[in-house]
């Protein structure tokens, strides 16, 4: 994964809370000690407190990029 961010924008420690929820797609997040990638944008701040569970609760964990795995649907199938 690739990231854009601007030269002089800290690395947020994932933990803490987001004070500007507007700006959180432009955040980068790190000190992961159970996430394969050292570093992660999130869409939401759902998505960040989800990372705090999963930290907490799994091995291991990763935020796949977009597109990176194809689902399909079968229509009318359970």
């Amino acid at each position: 994964c690739s990231y854009t961010v601007a030269q002089n924008q800290p690395v947020q420690n994932y933990r803490d809370t987001v004070r500007d929820l507007g700006r959180i797609k432009q955040m980068l997040f790190g000190e992961f000690s159970r996430c394969l990638y050292p570093l992660q944008k999130f869409d939401s701040d759902t998505e960040r407190r989800f990372a705090v569970i999963l930290e907490r609760e799994s091995e291991k964990w990763f935020k796949p990029a977009k597109g990176q795995f194809n689902l399909y649907y079968k229509r009318g199938s359970e």
